[in-house]
């Protein structure tokens, strides 16, 4: 190249050299205007499906390009919920068993059942099942599914558009390898209780999972995002119900019907999917879902169902979302389409319903939005409002004590594929009025391997739960709990099949008892020590306050297609009890995928019981092998009050709630002090006082919180007995006795043992984790988990007075005894 002449302070290129440089230039100006043409292109297409989020900014990749034999380019991306976070739309390969979104460069409208598909230098032809995208103008877009039998190899994808015009897309499909596959004869999960699996089986399964049936198997996939729930004031009416029907129990989930909705009074109205469950305050229950309903003119559109019944007889059944109300009111493109992903909850004090759907056709303003449904008279009749706001769709609802309507919804920040899970707490309902308020639940944007070191995905539910604490003899009454899943850390890998690769999901927990103002430090549910990964939980709240958490599990075969199922509680929001494995055999997910849906509703929890229903058993493609999918849904029966107190350690103890009053007006103005001690075979563990206590009445008892100093960690051995010992006197400023004014004498009213006066300790004994203790008597004093069903307290009254020194005034020693 020439030298660089200087002019001035400027360089001056060769004639030869600037025309270089003209030339250059103009070929980078006409490439970056491709570039910025093309991404306005691919920005248009990504957008198709309804309500679909911005894209992320971070590395996760974009649609996957395919150039037919014709030369002309497609773009194919993984078929996902509209709601699903964008990285998990986007696909690095093609896998078998996976639904795909395909969109040519220019629209085409495709004739007839004509996807085929074939290996290369094959005759052997395989026809795809295949349908419009939703949301997708003229056709331009479509859904093909690949099955998933398909193996390894290179095939050719032909269809034929409009005018006869055909396409030929040549695909690499990466079906399941050897490494993935377990044949029958090393993985047998269609035997009952078995001598090997019985001694797989710790000894705290043996005795607290009492009982287990299977409620539903070889009907399709009866697990997939099955709904489970229960009669709030009968433990033995239970119900399950997904897109294949419905299976009631009366007996405690000893035996389940089989049903269609429409065998038992749903008729006309096919509920499929994305279902719901809530429950009227008389027990009976209500189900939310997509269903199938022909119109006028006989066309069969989905748009959203409720039903109400009992568990047992007929039910009633009728639309939350009516059809439009002409023919020329529909949708104009894929007009069977009315609503999407139906989220239900139910006010236990009033029976109100409410609804929210990701996406709902308004004839008025023609466009799916977000939609709000109310009804006050037990689903009969709704009123239909706009949902708007910015964010992502509604996957969560609850009610508070008050009737506050709670959601939880997502929020994709601009510049990465991180998550925030934002609560909507509304100030009205007729119309919708609400505020947002943060909560401290993310999600970091990867997707989960269906192992570890594999390239397959599984898709997960994305999004944290909430639920209320609304009973009556709750200690947290009021309380708000959210539970989501959250990954340590994601890292971009092209070898997987979503691009973006999470590491070490695991379950938390977080409340709120001041209405989301503030949030409680998050806590982590699952136990293991390793980084396996642990996800689709289903949290509820039982009568007594403890959050019952479910989730599946990899802690048991991290490098393996199979899961566990492990359940936990707390009586606290803090202190969660150890990991309890409620399932026998493994769990197979080999396909991985929306193999089990969006979400798991899997819990159902009363005072002296928990009910888990799962997914469970194994079913190959093609046959007893390979084993690839669960085939079944199970129950289990967990006697969490049978648990023994066997020899290990006390490692926690939480606050005692005692109720205090006075035996009548005179002895108003009395303060008092509290003194509460445990002890272990008469040895102090631990101790506390509360002093100069004012406020009380003679009319109503006052609920007084004390809370103990640290507690050693102290080995518990059969035959020990613990005790709880409490004391009153006269109230006291400090140590050196010097009193807190009022009376010099009084008599204390101390009240327990019924459900007005819910005296109690919490204790944390490893056999299964921190619990509520009430202080109980029949015919002796003692430490139970159980609650007296007595309407009236027991009273004991104790006077106390400064004269003698003004010594502690024994009130009671709880006992309990270690078996």
């Amino acid at each position: 190249m020439d030298d660089v002449e200087l002019k001035g302070n400027k360089q001056v290129l060769p004639k030869g050299d600037a025309l270089k440089w003209h030339f250059w230039f103009l070929v980078s100006f006409s490439l970056l205007l491709v570039v910025l043409i093309g991404g306005l292109f691919l920005s248009s297409l990504r957008k198709q499906e309804t309500n679909e989020q911005p894209l992320p900014t971070s590395d996760a990749p974009g649609p996957l390009v395919v150039t037919s034999r014709e030369g002309d380019q497609f773009l194919l991306w993984l078929k996902v919920p509209s709601y699903a976070p964008p990285a998990s739309k986007y696909v690095t390969r093609i896998f078998s068993g996976r639904k795909f979104v395909i969109t040519p460069a220019s629209p085409i409208s495709v004739e007839g059942d004509m996807f085929l598909i074939s290996e290369k230098n094959s005759s052997s032809k395989i026809s795809l099942s295949h349908s419009p995208l939703e949301g997708a103008e003229g056709g331009s877009a479509f859904v093909i599914e690949i099955p998933g039998d398909v193996e390894t190899g290179a095939y050719i994808l032909s269809f034929a558009s409009s005018g006869g015009v055909w396409h030929t897309l040549p695909l690499t499909i990466e079906g399941l390898n050897s490494n993935e596959l377990l044949k029958a004869e090393d993985f047998n999960p269609y035997e009952s209780l078995t001598a090997q699996v019985l001694d797989a089986l710790t000894p705290l399964q043996k005795d607290v999972v009492v009982f287990r049936s299977v409620v539903c198997r070889y009907d399709g996939d009866c697990y997939w995002e099955m709904v489970f729930g229960g009669n709030p004031n009968d433990p033995k009416e239970l119900i399950v119900s997904n897109k294949q029907g419905v299976r009631r129990s009366t007996d405690a989930g000893r035996t389940w019907s089989d049903e269609e909705y429409s065998q038992i009074g749903a008729a006309p109205i096919r509920p499929v999917e994305d279902s719901r469950l809530g429950f009227f305050k008389d027990g009976s229950f209500a189900h939310t879902s997509h269903a199938i309903v022909q119109n006028e003119s006989g066309e069969y559109i989905k748009t959203g169902s409720i039903v109400t019944g009992r568990y047992a007889g007929n039910v009633e059944a009728s639309l939350f979302n009516k059809l439009p109300s002409s023919p020329d009111k529909y949708p104009p493109i894929q007009r069977d389409w009315l609503i999407d992903f139906p989220v239900l909850a139910i006010d236990p004090n009033t029976d109100a319903i409410y609804i929210t759907t990701n996406s709902s056709w308004f004839e008025d303003t023609r466009k799916h939005e977000y939609a709000f449904y109310t009804s006050h008279d037990k689903g009969k009749t709704f009123k239909k409002y706009p949902l708007r706001y910015t964010g992502g769709a509604i996957k969560s609802l609850t009610v508070g004590i008050d009737g506050t309507l709670y959601a939880i919804k997502t929020d994709f920040r601009s510049d990465s594929t991180v998550v925030d899970y934002t609560m909507l707490r509304f100030s009205s309902v007729d119309p919708p009025v609400f505020e947002e308020i943060p909560t401290p639940a993310i999600f970091l944007g990867g997707s989960m391997r269906t192992f570890q070191g594999s390239s397959r995905g599984l898709s997960t539910f994305d999004s944290a739960e909430i639920v209320a604490d609304t009973h009556e003899g709750s200690p947290h009454r009021g309380r708000l709990h959210l539970v989501w899943t959250q990954e340590k850390k994601v890292v971009p890998d092209p070898k997987f099949e979503y691009g973006l690769a999470g590491y070490d999901y695991n379950v938390f927990a977080s409340f709120t008892d001041d209405r989301g103002t503030t949030w409680s430090q998050p806590v982590r549910i699952n136990d293991d020590k390793g980084e396996a990964d642990q996800f689709a939980f289903g949290p509820r709240v039982d009568e007594l306050g403890r959050l019952h958490v479910v989730f599946l599990d990899h802690r048991r075969s991290p490098t393996k297609p199979f899961l566990d199922v492990y359940y936990a509680y707390s009586s606290d929001g803090v202190h969660f009890s150890p990991n309890l494995r409620v399932n026998e055999a493994p769990i197979p997910i080999t396909l991985g995928g929306r193999l089990l849906g969006d979400y798991l509703d899997m819990v159902v929890p009363y005072a002296d019981r928990t009910y888990v229903v799962y997914p469970c058993e194994g079913q190959g493609l093609t046959g007893p092998t390979p084993v690839v999918k669960p085939r079944a849904a199970c129950f289990a029966e967990i006697q969490t009050h049978d648990v023994r107190l066997d020899q290990g350690l006390l490692h926690s103890l939480g606050p005692l709630s005692v109720f205090l009053g006075l035996k009548n007006s005179d002895d108003i103005g009395t303060k008092f002090d509290i003194r509460a001690e445990l002890l272990r075979n008469d040895l102090l563990l631990a101790a506390s006082e509360k002093r100069c206590i004012t406020g009380l009445s003679s009319g109503k008892s006052k609920e007084i919180s004390i809370l103990f100093d640290t507690l050693p960690e102290t080995v518990l051995a059969s035959g020990d007995t613990l005790s709880l010992k409490v004391m009153a006197r006269i109230g006291t400023k400090n140590t050196n006795g010097v009193t807190c004014g009022g009376h010099a004498s009084g008599t204390l009213r101390f009240s327990y043992g019924g459900q007005l006066a819910l005296a109690r300790v919490a204790l944390g004994i490893d056999a299964f984790g921190i619990k509520n203790y009430f202080l109980m008597y029949d015919g002796t004093e003692k430490l139970s988990q159980h609650i007296s069903v007595d309407e009236k307290p027991r009273l004991k009254d104790i006077g106390v007075s400064v004269s003698r020194g003004n010594p502690w005034r024994d009130i009671g020693v709880w006992n309990i005894s270690v078996k």
